[in-house]
């Protein structure tokens, strides 16, 4: 059986989302597509709005964002090389 390559995780700060961005983006596109009621109103959300809407919630301590990279050296490169607190998954 092929081993799993390990799995990074990290925590994300209200000033280092924009990382998330693209990721947003695209599963923002995708949801307005879907036909549900909400398809209109999700094809019109900006990122920026929901940015403002994260760091007003992280700033009251009610938000917690965690990400979860397959490589290191991606996401290094990915995140232009900022510092995150690493932790590898070592479940199988």
């Amino acid at each position: 059986m092929k081993s799993k390559p390990p799995i990074f995780f990290s925590s994300l700060t209200s000033e280092r989302l924009d990382v998330i961005r693209p990721l947003w983006e695209q599963l923002n596109r995708h949801h307005a597509t879907l036909p549900t009621p909400f398809a209109p109103e999700i094809a019109t959300r900006s990122f920026e709005s929901r940015l403002r809407a994260f760091r007003d919630k992280a700033a009251s301590g009610s938000l917690h964002v965690e990400v979860a990279l397959a490589s290191r050296e991606l996401a290094v490169a990915t995140t232009k090389r900022m510092e995150f607190n690493w932790c590898e998954d070592v479940a199988p």
